[in-house]
């Protein structure tokens, strides 16, 4: 799948830790076309990444055992965070399914208000899918971005005529 990052920064360099690009997800955002990424910056970026190195929140049913279980208990006491509250995080990491209530609960649980109690979500969910494999994520936000490892990014510069999708 083809992939682009906008960007104000015209010769881009993602560091191998994906951090200098704003909040630290450890990955770098990328969306499914060329227009959407536009709007985030002049210069747009491509990349690509095999649909099935992409983790989504369907490729996983709840387990509380097995590896998901395990990797998302590891990624919750990295944060400190106490396994009586697995179900929440599940929720908000792993299925990016919260009710008005449980958003609420996550921000209190995380200390955060609910925007920055969001971006941990993924952040923990790009942690989450690094443990078990993934070399990108699906995200659930306002423009189906995939965050790519940076590990596993090529970037190189885009056009418009590159986009795929929006030539069909």
């Amino acid at each position: 799948m083809k992939l682009y990052h906008g960007s104000m920064i015209e010769h881009l360099v993602v560091s191998n830790s994906g951090t200098g690009l704003g909040y630290n997800f450890g990955a770098v955002f990328f969306a499914r076309t060329y227009g959407t990424a536009k709007g985030y910056g002049d210069y747009v970026y491509q990349c690509e990444v095999d649909d099935n190195a992409i983790f989504t929140n369907g490729d996983l049913p709840y387990l509380e055992d097995g590896a998901a279980g395990t990797a998302l208990r590891e990624v919750m006491a990295e944060r400190g965070i106490d396994e009586i509250h697995f179900d929440l995080c599940w929720q908000a990491v792993v299925s990016e399914e919260l009710d008005f209530q449980e958003r609420e609960d996550w921000a209190d649980l995380l200390g955060m208000d609910e925007d920055d109690a969001g971006w941990e979500a993924q952040a923990m969910r790009i942690a989450f899918a690094r443990k078990l494999g993934f070399k990108a994520v699906g995200m659930d936000d306002e423009c189906g971005s995939i965050a790519v490892l940076p590990e596993f990014i090529t970037l190189e510069a885009a056009t418009e005529e590159d986009d795929e999708e929006e030539d069909e």
